[in-house]
Protein backbone atom coordinates (compact mmCIF):
# COMPACT_ATOMS: atom_id res chain seq x y z
CA UNK A 1 0.00 0.00 0.00
CA UNK A 2 1.71 3.07 -1.13
CA UNK A 3 1.10 5.29 2.14
CA UNK A 4 1.68 2.29 4.81
CA UNK A 5 5.08 1.09 2.62
CA UNK A 6 6.72 4.32 4.03
CA UNK A 7 6.84 3.00 7.37
CA UNK A 8 8.53 0.28 6.80
CA UNK A 9 12.99 0.53 7.22
CA UNK A 10 14.93 0.08 4.51
CA UNK A 11 16.50 -3.22 5.70
CA UNK A 12 12.63 -4.56 6.64
CA UNK A 13 11.82 -4.05 3.25
CA UNK A 14 15.04 -6.24 1.86
CA UNK A 15 15.01 -8.38 4.26
CA UNK A 16 11.21 -9.28 3.11
CA UNK A 17 12.31 -8.85 -0.51
CA UNK A 18 15.22 -11.51 -0.24
CA UNK A 19 12.34 -13.99 1.74
CA UNK A 20 9.75 -13.49 -1.07
CA UNK A 21 12.12 -14.51 -3.62
CA UNK A 22 13.07 -17.72 -1.59
CA UNK A 23 11.33 -21.70 -2.34
CA UNK A 24 8.82 -21.07 0.43
CA UNK A 25 6.63 -18.36 -1.61
CA UNK A 26 2.82 -17.91 -2.52
CA UNK A 27 2.89 -15.81 -5.79
CA UNK A 28 -0.71 -14.60 -6.82
CA UNK A 29 -1.55 -13.23 -10.36
CA UNK A 30 -4.78 -11.92 -11.61
CA UNK A 31 -6.92 -11.00 -8.79
CA UNK A 32 -10.62 -9.97 -10.03
CA UNK A 33 -13.74 -9.32 -8.14
CA UNK A 34 -16.98 -9.05 -10.02
CA UNK A 35 -20.47 -7.95 -8.43
CA UNK A 36 -23.64 -9.05 -10.30
CA UNK A 37 -26.79 -8.23 -8.31
CA UNK A 38 -29.91 -8.34 -10.31
CA UNK A 39 -31.44 -5.29 -9.19
CA UNK A 40 -28.56 -3.37 -10.71
CA UNK A 41 -28.69 -4.99 -14.26
CA UNK A 42 -30.34 -2.40 -16.04
CA UNK A 43 -29.39 0.78 -14.07
CA UNK A 44 -29.06 4.23 -15.86
CA UNK A 45 -25.80 5.63 -14.06
CA UNK A 46 -26.80 9.06 -16.04
CA UNK A 47 -30.29 9.65 -14.49
CA UNK A 48 -29.75 7.34 -11.56
CA UNK A 49 -27.60 6.65 -8.80
CA UNK A 50 -27.53 3.42 -6.53
CA UNK A 51 -27.69 2.86 -3.20
CA UNK A 52 -25.11 2.05 -1.29
CA UNK A 53 -22.99 4.67 -2.56
CA UNK A 54 -20.11 2.56 -0.40
CA UNK A 55 -21.20 -1.36 -1.08
CA UNK A 56 -19.39 -3.76 1.11
CA UNK A 57 -18.18 -3.39 4.77
CA UNK A 58 -17.83 0.38 5.15
CA UNK A 59 -20.19 1.10 8.46
CA UNK A 60 -21.09 4.01 10.65
CA UNK A 61 -20.35 6.79 7.75
CA UNK A 62 -19.51 10.34 9.12
CA UNK A 63 -19.36 13.07 6.18
CA UNK A 64 -18.30 16.68 6.50
CA UNK A 65 -17.46 19.15 3.33
CA UNK A 66 -15.29 22.33 2.74
CA UNK A 67 -16.71 24.42 -0.22
CA UNK A 68 -17.58 21.77 -2.77
CA UNK A 69 -15.70 18.64 -1.31
CA UNK A 70 -17.28 16.34 0.84
CA UNK A 71 -15.16 13.74 3.10
CA UNK A 72 -16.54 10.31 4.57
CA UNK A 73 -14.82 8.34 6.92
CA UNK A 74 -15.96 4.55 8.44
CA UNK A 75 -15.28 2.44 11.05
CA UNK A 76 -12.41 -0.23 10.67
CA UNK A 77 -12.69 -2.01 14.02
CA UNK A 78 -9.17 -4.11 13.92
CA UNK A 79 -8.49 -3.93 9.92
CA UNK A 80 -5.58 -2.09 8.90
CA UNK A 81 -5.20 0.69 8.39
CA UNK A 82 -7.61 2.17 10.26
CA UNK A 83 -10.55 4.50 9.19
CA UNK A 84 -10.87 4.56 5.33
CA UNK A 85 -11.35 7.98 3.89
CA UNK A 86 -13.41 8.90 0.61
CA UNK A 87 -13.94 12.17 -1.00
CA UNK A 88 -16.37 13.78 -3.41
CA UNK A 89 -18.00 16.82 -4.97
CA UNK A 90 -20.95 14.91 -6.22
CA UNK A 91 -22.02 12.96 -2.98
CA UNK A 92 -22.21 10.01 -5.47
CA UNK A 93 -19.24 8.61 -6.95
CA UNK A 94 -16.06 8.51 -4.11
CA UNK A 95 -12.28 8.42 -4.51
CA UNK A 96 -10.33 6.94 -1.84
CA UNK A 97 -7.62 9.16 -0.88
CA UNK A 98 -6.27 6.92 1.64
CA UNK A 99 -7.00 6.18 5.40
CA UNK A 100 -6.41 8.11 8.65
CA UNK A 101 -4.60 5.91 9.99
CA UNK A 102 -1.62 4.19 7.97
CA UNK A 103 1.11 3.93 10.70
CA UNK A 104 1.02 0.13 12.25
CA UNK A 105 2.90 1.61 15.32
CA UNK A 106 0.20 4.12 16.14
CA UNK A 107 -2.25 1.73 17.65
CA UNK A 108 -2.16 -1.61 18.21
CA UNK A 109 -4.54 -4.09 17.65
CA UNK A 110 -2.61 -7.40 18.70
CA UNK A 111 -4.76 -10.29 20.88
CA UNK A 112 -7.90 -8.27 19.43
CA UNK A 113 -11.14 -9.19 18.71
CA UNK A 114 -11.87 -8.66 14.82
CA UNK A 115 -14.88 -6.54 16.13
CA UNK A 116 -12.78 -4.39 18.35
CA UNK A 117 -10.48 -1.44 18.00
CA UNK A 118 -12.11 1.49 15.71
CA UNK A 119 -15.60 2.49 16.35
CA UNK A 120 -17.91 4.95 14.52
CA UNK A 121 -15.28 7.66 13.69
CA UNK A 122 -16.75 11.22 13.15
CA UNK A 123 -14.83 13.75 10.78
CA UNK A 124 -15.87 17.39 10.89
CA UNK A 125 -13.90 20.35 9.40
CA UNK A 126 -13.60 23.75 11.55
CA UNK A 127 -13.85 26.79 9.81
CA UNK A 128 -12.64 28.65 12.43
CA UNK A 129 -9.01 27.33 12.15
CA UNK A 130 -9.11 25.51 8.79
CA UNK A 131 -8.72 22.04 10.09
CA UNK A 132 -10.14 18.80 9.40
CA UNK A 133 -10.52 16.88 12.86
CA UNK A 134 -11.20 12.51 13.14
CA UNK A 135 -12.84 11.78 16.61
CA UNK A 136 -12.97 8.01 17.58
CA UNK A 137 -12.79 5.08 20.18
CA UNK A 138 -10.17 2.44 20.16
CA UNK A 139 -12.33 -0.17 21.70
CA UNK A 140 -9.88 -2.19 24.15
CA UNK A 141 -6.85 0.24 22.80
CA UNK A 142 -6.77 3.19 24.65
CA UNK A 143 -10.30 4.92 24.38
CA UNK A 144 -11.20 7.98 22.82
CA UNK A 145 -9.01 10.09 20.47
CA UNK A 146 -9.01 13.04 18.69
CA UNK A 147 -6.89 13.45 14.88
CA UNK A 148 -6.02 17.00 12.76
CA UNK A 149 -5.01 17.82 9.26
CA UNK A 150 -5.25 20.60 7.26
CA UNK A 151 -5.28 18.79 4.23
CA UNK A 152 -7.16 14.68 4.29
CA UNK A 153 -6.01 14.39 0.90
CA UNK A 154 -2.32 14.62 1.63
CA UNK A 155 -2.25 11.79 3.91
CA UNK A 156 -1.11 13.20 6.76
CA UNK A 157 -2.93 13.37 9.99
CA UNK A 158 -1.39 14.70 13.58
CA UNK A 159 -0.68 11.93 16.42
CA UNK A 160 -3.82 10.54 18.55
CA UNK A 161 -4.76 13.43 21.01
CA UNK A 162 -6.12 11.35 23.68
CA UNK A 163 -8.94 12.64 25.59
CA UNK A 164 -9.19 10.53 28.43
CA UNK A 165 -12.35 12.80 29.82
CA UNK A 166 -14.48 11.56 27.65
CA UNK A 167 -15.75 7.84 28.28
CA UNK A 168 -17.92 5.60 26.40
CA UNK A 169 -17.58 5.35 22.50
CA UNK A 170 -19.45 7.15 19.62
CA UNK A 171 -17.84 11.09 20.21
CA UNK A 172 -18.23 13.60 18.05
CA UNK A 173 -17.23 17.32 17.52
CA UNK A 174 -19.64 20.02 17.07
CA UNK A 175 -18.39 23.42 15.75
CA UNK A 176 -20.46 26.67 16.57
CA UNK A 177 -20.97 29.78 14.62
CA UNK A 178 -18.91 31.33 17.39
CA UNK A 179 -16.22 29.07 17.40
CA UNK A 180 -17.34 27.60 20.32
CA UNK A 181 -17.13 23.55 20.30
CA UNK A 182 -18.38 20.53 22.13
CA UNK A 183 -17.79 16.98 22.41
CA UNK A 184 -20.89 14.59 22.61
CA UNK A 185 -20.66 10.72 23.42
CA UNK A 186 -22.04 7.80 24.09
CA UNK A 187 -21.55 6.50 27.77
CA UNK A 188 -23.01 4.94 31.20
CA UNK A 189 -25.77 6.87 32.11
CA UNK A 190 -25.75 8.97 35.87
CA UNK A 191 -25.70 6.29 38.69
CA UNK A 192 -27.40 2.87 38.17
CA UNK A 193 -28.23 1.39 34.91
CA UNK A 194 -32.15 0.83 34.84
CA UNK A 195 -31.73 -2.17 32.25
CA UNK A 196 -29.54 -3.90 30.00
CA UNK A 197 -29.13 -1.15 27.19
CA UNK A 198 -29.52 2.26 29.17
CA UNK A 199 -27.02 4.71 27.82
CA UNK A 200 -27.00 8.70 27.72
CA UNK A 201 -25.13 11.06 25.79
CA UNK A 202 -23.19 13.23 27.40
CA UNK A 203 -21.75 16.61 26.29
CA UNK A 204 -18.07 18.37 27.23
CA UNK A 205 -16.79 21.88 26.12
CA UNK A 206 -13.73 21.71 24.22
CA UNK A 207 -10.73 24.21 23.89
CA UNK A 208 -9.69 24.04 20.16
CA UNK A 209 -6.44 25.75 20.89
CA UNK A 210 -5.35 23.31 23.92
CA UNK A 211 -6.93 20.48 22.28
CA UNK A 212 -8.26 19.94 25.73
CA UNK A 213 -11.80 19.09 27.70
CA UNK A 214 -12.95 21.85 29.67
CA UNK A 215 -15.01 21.88 32.81
CA UNK A 216 -17.16 19.17 33.90
CA UNK A 217 -20.04 17.04 31.44
CA UNK A 218 -23.33 16.92 31.76
CA UNK A 219 -26.13 14.86 30.54
CA UNK A 220 -28.07 15.82 27.31
CA UNK A 221 -29.86 12.90 26.67
CA UNK A 222 -31.15 9.56 29.04
CA UNK A 223 -31.96 6.71 27.83
CA UNK A 224 -33.78 8.14 24.63
CA UNK A 225 -36.42 9.80 23.25
CA UNK A 226 -39.07 8.41 25.46
CA UNK A 227 -37.54 7.11 29.05
CA UNK A 228 -40.66 5.95 30.08
CA UNK A 229 -40.65 3.09 27.27
CA UNK A 230 -36.84 2.34 28.34
CA UNK A 231 -35.16 2.55 24.94
CA UNK A 232 -32.09 1.09 24.02
CA UNK A 233 -28.53 2.31 22.27
CA UNK A 234 -28.47 5.75 22.28
CA UNK A 235 -25.45 6.27 20.11
CA UNK A 236 -23.80 7.39 16.95
CA UNK A 237 -24.79 11.50 18.46
CA UNK A 238 -23.80 14.37 15.91
CA UNK A 239 -25.10 18.29 16.63
CA UNK A 240 -26.16 20.29 13.74
CA UNK A 241 -27.45 24.19 14.37
CA UNK A 242 -30.23 24.73 11.70
CA UNK A 243 -32.28 27.85 10.96
CA UNK A 244 -30.86 29.55 14.57
CA UNK A 245 -32.04 25.70 16.25
CA UNK A 246 -29.54 23.04 17.31
CA UNK A 247 -30.40 19.29 16.79
CA UNK A 248 -29.02 16.45 18.02
CA UNK A 249 -29.48 13.24 15.75
CA UNK A 250 -28.59 9.74 17.15
CA UNK A 251 -29.50 6.37 16.65
CA UNK A 252 -31.85 4.48 18.98
CA UNK A 253 -32.36 0.65 18.80
CA UNK A 254 -29.01 -1.32 18.45
CA UNK A 255 -27.48 -2.00 15.19
CA UNK A 256 -29.62 -4.65 14.43
CA UNK A 257 -33.21 -4.58 12.61
CA UNK A 258 -34.69 -2.31 15.25
CA UNK A 259 -32.41 0.07 14.42
CA UNK A 260 -33.24 3.71 13.96
CA UNK A 261 -32.65 7.71 14.00
CA UNK A 262 -34.27 9.79 16.41
CA UNK A 263 -33.72 13.64 16.59
CA UNK A 264 -34.10 16.52 19.58
CA UNK A 265 -34.00 20.13 19.31
CA UNK A 266 -32.81 22.96 21.76
CA UNK A 267 -32.31 26.55 21.94
CA UNK A 268 -28.65 26.41 23.07
CA UNK A 269 -26.19 23.86 22.38
CA UNK A 270 -26.35 22.86 25.52
CA UNK A 271 -29.73 22.27 25.90
CA UNK A 272 -31.94 20.94 27.35
CA UNK A 273 -33.06 19.16 24.17
CA UNK A 274 -36.24 17.82 23.18
CA UNK A 275 -37.78 14.97 21.14
CA UNK A 276 -38.82 15.49 17.95
CA UNK A 277 -42.28 15.18 16.99
CA UNK A 278 -41.37 13.36 13.87
CA UNK A 279 -39.27 10.59 15.38
CA UNK A 280 -37.96 8.50 14.23
CA UNK A 281 -36.77 10.30 11.10
CA UNK A 282 -35.31 6.58 9.97
CA UNK A 283 -36.04 3.28 10.45
CA UNK A 284 -37.13 -0.03 8.06
CA UNK A 285 -38.24 -1.95 11.14
CA UNK A 286 -41.54 -1.69 10.57
CA UNK A 287 -41.54 -3.34 7.40
CA UNK A 288 -42.18 -6.70 6.16
CA UNK A 289 -39.47 -9.15 6.14
CA UNK A 290 -40.10 -10.87 2.93
CA UNK A 291 -40.62 -7.20 0.75
CA UNK A 292 -38.10 -7.54 -2.31
CA UNK A 293 -34.97 -6.00 -2.08
CA UNK A 294 -34.58 -4.91 1.89
CA UNK A 295 -32.59 -2.51 3.70
CA UNK A 296 -32.52 -3.48 6.83
CA UNK A 297 -30.57 -2.04 10.17
CA UNK A 298 -30.94 1.38 9.00
CA UNK A 299 -29.14 4.29 11.41
CA UNK A 300 -26.02 5.54 12.72
CA UNK A 301 -26.65 9.22 9.83
CA UNK A 302 -24.86 11.81 9.25
CA UNK A 303 -25.94 14.88 7.08
CA UNK A 304 -24.31 17.72 4.78
CA UNK A 305 -26.01 20.17 1.99
CA UNK A 306 -25.51 19.85 -1.31
CA UNK A 307 -24.64 23.18 -3.82
CA UNK A 308 -28.16 23.91 -3.73
CA UNK A 309 -28.66 23.87 -0.14
CA UNK A 310 -30.85 20.69 0.32
CA UNK A 311 -29.81 18.84 2.73
CA UNK A 312 -28.68 15.28 2.46
CA UNK A 313 -28.15 12.01 4.95
CA UNK A 314 -25.50 9.28 4.66
CA UNK A 315 -26.03 6.78 7.13
CA UNK A 316 -25.43 2.31 7.27
CA UNK A 317 -28.09 0.18 6.26
CA UNK A 318 -27.70 -4.12 5.41
CA UNK A 319 -29.39 -5.96 2.26
CA UNK A 320 -30.17 -8.94 3.49
CA UNK A 321 -30.33 -12.15 1.40
CA UNK A 322 -33.95 -13.92 1.70
CA UNK A 323 -32.95 -15.65 4.90
CA UNK A 324 -32.80 -12.28 6.66
CA UNK A 325 -29.11 -12.80 7.22
CA UNK A 326 -26.46 -10.84 5.59
CA UNK A 327 -22.60 -10.87 5.04
CA UNK A 328 -21.62 -7.78 3.30
CA UNK A 329 -21.38 -6.35 6.58
CA UNK A 330 -22.80 -2.58 6.84
CA UNK A 331 -22.56 -0.23 4.24
CA UNK A 332 -23.28 3.42 3.30
CA UNK A 333 -26.57 4.52 1.89
CA UNK A 334 -27.41 8.49 0.31
CA UNK A 335 -31.06 10.09 0.67
CA UNK A 336 -32.02 13.06 0.58
CA UNK A 337 -33.53 14.68 3.56
CA UNK A 338 -37.09 16.57 3.58
CA UNK A 339 -37.33 19.40 5.92
CA UNK A 340 -40.33 19.30 7.94
CA UNK A 341 -41.08 22.89 9.92
CA UNK A 342 -37.17 23.36 9.70
CA UNK A 343 -36.27 19.54 11.05
CA UNK A 344 -34.77 16.81 8.50
CA UNK A 345 -36.51 13.80 7.82
CA UNK A 346 -34.48 11.32 6.33
CA UNK A 347 -37.59 9.10 5.50
CA UNK A 348 -41.41 8.75 6.09
CA UNK A 349 -41.75 5.46 8.63
CA UNK A 350 -43.37 2.85 6.38
CA UNK A 351 -41.66 3.79 3.08
CA UNK A 352 -38.43 1.39 1.70
CA UNK A 353 -34.91 2.58 1.39
CA UNK A 354 -34.30 2.66 -2.50
CA UNK A 355 -31.88 1.06 -3.96
CA UNK A 356 -32.01 2.80 -7.32
CA UNK A 357 -32.44 6.54 -6.83
CA UNK A 358 -33.63 9.39 -9.57
CA UNK A 359 -32.99 12.22 -7.53
CA UNK A 360 -29.37 13.39 -7.45
CA UNK A 361 -27.43 15.82 -5.61
CA UNK A 362 -26.67 19.45 -6.90
CA UNK A 363 -22.90 19.71 -7.30
CA UNK A 364 -20.91 22.50 -8.79
CA UNK A 365 -18.34 20.22 -9.64
CA UNK A 366 -19.44 16.75 -10.94
CA UNK A 367 -16.35 13.97 -10.98
CA UNK A 368 -14.96 13.58 -13.91
CA UNK A 369 -14.97 9.82 -14.99
CA UNK A 370 -11.46 7.93 -14.20
CA UNK A 371 -11.35 10.12 -10.60
CA UNK A 372 -13.19 8.12 -8.83
CA UNK A 373 -13.86 4.39 -8.23
CA UNK A 374 -16.13 1.59 -8.11
CA UNK A 375 -18.11 1.44 -4.99
CA UNK A 376 -22.04 1.29 -6.31
CA UNK A 377 -23.92 -1.07 -8.13
CA UNK A 378 -22.65 -3.84 -10.21
CA UNK A 379 -18.64 -3.54 -11.09
CA UNK A 380 -15.84 -5.65 -11.95
CA UNK A 381 -12.40 -4.81 -9.99
CA UNK A 382 -9.21 -6.35 -11.29
CA UNK A 383 -5.87 -6.18 -10.31
CA UNK A 384 -2.84 -7.47 -12.52
CA UNK A 385 -0.40 -6.17 -9.99
CA UNK A 386 1.40 -4.20 -12.49
CA UNK A 387 2.33 -1.34 -10.04
CA UNK A 388 4.78 -1.17 -7.28
CA UNK A 389 2.32 -1.16 -4.54
CA UNK A 390 -0.57 -2.51 -2.98
CA UNK A 391 -3.97 -0.92 -4.17
CA UNK A 392 -5.96 1.10 -1.21
CA UNK A 393 -8.75 -0.86 -1.88
CA UNK A 394 -7.27 -3.57 0.36
CA UNK A 395 -7.01 -4.30 3.90
CA UNK A 396 -5.29 -6.37 6.40
CA UNK A 397 -6.29 -8.43 10.07
CA UNK A 398 -4.56 -6.34 12.44
CA UNK A 399 -1.44 -4.14 12.11
CA UNK A 400 1.11 -4.99 9.77
CA UNK A 401 4.00 -5.36 11.88
CA UNK A 402 6.77 -7.31 9.49
CA UNK A 403 6.96 -6.92 5.46
CA UNK A 404 5.40 -10.10 4.73
CA UNK A 405 4.66 -9.62 1.13
CA UNK A 406 6.08 -7.46 -1.75
CA UNK A 407 5.14 -6.64 -5.63
CA UNK A 408 7.12 -7.88 -7.99
CA UNK A 409 6.53 -8.06 -12.16
CA UNK A 410 3.20 -8.28 -11.80
CA UNK A 411 3.35 -10.59 -9.23
CA UNK A 412 2.24 -10.25 -5.38
CA UNK A 413 4.94 -12.46 -3.60
CA UNK A 414 3.50 -13.52 0.51
CA UNK A 415 5.95 -15.52 3.01
CA UNK A 416 4.83 -18.01 4.84
CA UNK A 417 4.94 -18.16 8.88
CA UNK A 418 3.39 -19.84 11.91
CA UNK A 419 -0.15 -17.55 11.61
CA UNK A 420 -2.95 -18.76 9.50
CA UNK A 421 -6.74 -17.10 9.67
CA UNK A 422 -7.85 -18.87 13.09
CA UNK A 423 -4.77 -16.96 15.22
CA UNK A 424 -5.71 -13.22 16.87
CA UNK A 425 -2.56 -11.59 15.29
CA UNK A 426 -1.81 -10.75 11.80
CA UNK A 427 -2.31 -13.27 9.15
CA UNK A 428 -0.64 -13.92 5.49
CA UNK A 429 -4.02 -12.01 4.37
CA UNK A 430 -4.25 -9.76 1.60
CA UNK A 431 -8.31 -8.82 1.76
CA UNK A 432 -10.96 -6.99 -0.52
CA UNK A 433 -14.57 -6.54 0.79
CA UNK A 434 -17.38 -8.33 0.06
CA UNK A 435 -19.72 -5.65 -1.83
CA UNK A 436 -22.47 -7.85 -3.35
CA UNK A 437 -25.34 -10.58 -2.47
CA UNK A 438 -23.89 -12.50 -6.03
CA UNK A 439 -20.25 -11.87 -6.81
CA UNK A 440 -16.98 -13.82 -7.34
CA UNK A 441 -13.58 -13.16 -5.98
CA UNK A 442 -10.87 -14.93 -7.72
CA UNK A 443 -6.76 -15.03 -8.46
CA UNK A 444 -4.29 -17.37 -9.99
CA UNK A 445 -2.37 -18.77 -7.51
CA UNK A 446 1.03 -20.55 -7.27
CA UNK A 447 3.02 -22.44 -4.43
CA UNK A 448 6.53 -22.75 -4.61
CA UNK A 449 7.04 -24.30 -1.29
CA UNK A 450 8.23 -28.00 -0.55
CA UNK A 451 7.03 -28.21 3.31
CA UNK A 452 3.55 -29.68 2.98
CA UNK A 453 1.95 -27.60 5.78
CA UNK A 454 2.25 -23.96 3.81
CA UNK A 455 -1.25 -23.52 2.57
CA UNK A 456 -1.98 -20.63 -0.23
CA UNK A 457 -4.80 -19.93 -1.70
CA UNK A 458 -8.55 -17.47 -1.61
CA UNK A 459 -10.33 -17.21 1.34
CA UNK A 460 -13.59 -15.93 2.17
CA UNK A 461 -13.20 -14.40 6.29
CA UNK A 462 -15.59 -12.86 8.41
CA UNK A 463 -13.65 -13.42 11.54
CA UNK A 464 -11.19 -15.93 13.34
CA UNK A 465 -13.61 -18.36 14.00
CA UNK A 466 -15.82 -18.19 11.22
CA UNK A 467 -14.21 -18.66 7.52
CA UNK A 468 -13.43 -21.04 4.38
CA UNK A 469 -10.70 -21.41 2.31
CA UNK A 470 -9.61 -22.89 -0.86
CA UNK A 471 -6.05 -23.84 -1.66
CA UNK A 472 -2.91 -25.87 -2.66
CA UNK A 473 -0.25 -27.64 -0.41
CA UNK A 474 2.56 -29.40 -2.16
CA UNK A 475 0.80 -32.60 -2.64
CA UNK A 476 -3.42 -31.52 -2.43
CA UNK A 477 -5.97 -29.28 -3.37
CA UNK A 478 -7.67 -28.29 -0.27
CA UNK A 479 -10.97 -26.47 0.34
CA UNK A 480 -11.96 -26.56 3.98
CA UNK A 481 -14.48 -24.20 6.40
CA UNK A 482 -14.31 -23.01 9.99
CA UNK A 483 -17.43 -22.70 11.65
CA UNK A 484 -17.86 -21.33 14.94
CA UNK A 485 -14.05 -22.76 15.85
CA UNK A 486 -14.66 -25.68 14.30
CA UNK A 487 -12.79 -27.12 11.21
CA UNK A 488 -14.29 -29.42 8.48
CA UNK A 489 -12.81 -30.15 5.30
CA UNK A 490 -14.65 -30.23 2.99
CA UNK A 491 -12.92 -31.58 0.04
CA UNK A 492 -9.28 -32.65 -1.36
CA UNK A 493 -7.62 -33.72 -4.48
CA UNK A 494 -4.19 -35.19 -5.57
CA UNK A 495 -2.63 -32.86 -7.60
CA UNK A 496 0.64 -32.76 -10.13
CA UNK A 497 0.51 -28.55 -10.51
CA UNK A 498 1.60 -26.00 -8.25
CA UNK A 499 -0.29 -23.11 -9.97
CA UNK A 500 -4.22 -23.13 -10.77
CA UNK A 501 -6.76 -20.30 -10.88
CA UNK A 502 -8.98 -20.49 -7.65
CA UNK A 503 -12.00 -18.89 -7.31
CA UNK A 504 -15.06 -18.25 -4.22
CA UNK A 505 -18.50 -17.37 -5.72
CA UNK A 506 -21.88 -16.16 -3.58
CA UNK A 507 -25.46 -16.17 -4.12
CA UNK A 508 -26.80 -15.22 -1.54
CA UNK A 509 -26.36 -17.70 0.97
CA UNK A 510 -24.56 -20.41 -1.48
CA UNK A 511 -21.07 -20.26 -1.59
CA UNK A 512 -19.27 -21.60 -3.90
CA UNK A 513 -15.33 -23.32 -4.49
CA UNK A 514 -13.77 -23.65 -7.37
CA UNK A 515 -10.19 -24.53 -9.19
CA UNK A 516 -9.46 -24.33 -12.53
CA UNK A 517 -6.41 -25.64 -14.28
CA UNK A 518 -7.38 -27.68 -17.81
CA UNK A 519 -10.64 -28.40 -16.13
CA UNK A 520 -12.78 -26.83 -13.89
CA UNK A 521 -12.94 -28.99 -10.49
CA UNK A 522 -16.23 -27.84 -7.96
CA UNK A 523 -14.55 -28.05 -4.02
CA UNK A 524 -17.78 -27.47 -2.26
CA UNK A 525 -21.25 -28.23 -2.44
CA UNK A 526 -24.17 -26.31 -1.92
CA UNK A 527 -21.92 -24.89 1.08
CA UNK A 528 -24.45 -22.40 3.16
CA UNK A 529 -22.54 -19.46 4.16
CA UNK A 530 -24.14 -18.17 6.99
CA UNK A 531 -22.10 -18.96 9.15
CA UNK A 532 -19.89 -15.93 7.61
CA UNK A 533 -22.84 -13.58 8.59
CA UNK A 534 -23.42 -11.48 11.42
CA UNK A 535 -26.77 -12.90 12.96
CA UNK A 536 -24.23 -16.34 13.28
CA UNK A 537 -21.00 -15.03 13.42
CA UNK A 538 -21.51 -11.78 15.36
CA UNK A 539 -19.72 -8.37 15.74
CA UNK A 540 -19.89 -6.01 13.45
CA UNK A 541 -17.99 -6.34 10.26
CA UNK A 542 -18.43 -7.81 7.03
CA UNK A 543 -17.20 -10.81 4.93
CA UNK A 544 -13.75 -10.21 3.28
CA UNK A 545 -12.50 -12.35 0.20
CA UNK A 546 -8.65 -12.02 -0.17
CA UNK A 547 -5.62 -14.05 -1.18
CA UNK A 548 -4.28 -15.99 1.87
CA UNK A 549 -0.57 -17.49 2.82
CA UNK A 550 -1.07 -19.51 5.49
CA UNK A 551 0.40 -22.65 7.85
CA UNK A 552 -1.91 -25.84 7.13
Amino acid sequence: MRILMRYFSASVVMATMVACNSTEVAKFDNFKYEGYDDVYTDVNRDSAYCNPILSGYYPDPSICQKGDTYYIVNSSFTHFPSMPIFKSTDLIHWEQIGYVIDDPATLSYDGLQVSEGIFAPTIRYNPHNDTFYVITTCVECGGNFIVKSKDPESGEWSEPIWIPEVGGIDPSLFFDDDGSAYIINNDEPIGEARYDGHRALWMHRFDTKTDRVVGNAWVVVDGGIHPEENPVWIEGPHIYKIDGKYIIMAAEGGTSVNHSEVILVSDSPEGPYTPAPINPILTQRDLPADRANPVTCTGHADMVQDANGQWWSIFLGCRPYPKGYYNTGRETFLLPVTMVDGLPLILEQGKEVPLVMTQKPATNKPMAEGTYGDFSGNFTWTDDFSKAELSERYLFVRNVRSKWYNVTEGTLNMTFDNTSLDSICNPHFVAFRQSHLKCSASADVELSASSEDKFAGIAAFQNDRNFMAIGITSKELVSYAVINGEKKVLKTLPISTDKLNLSISADNDIYTLKATNNGEVVMSEQLSGDFLSTDMAGGFVGTLFGMLAQKY
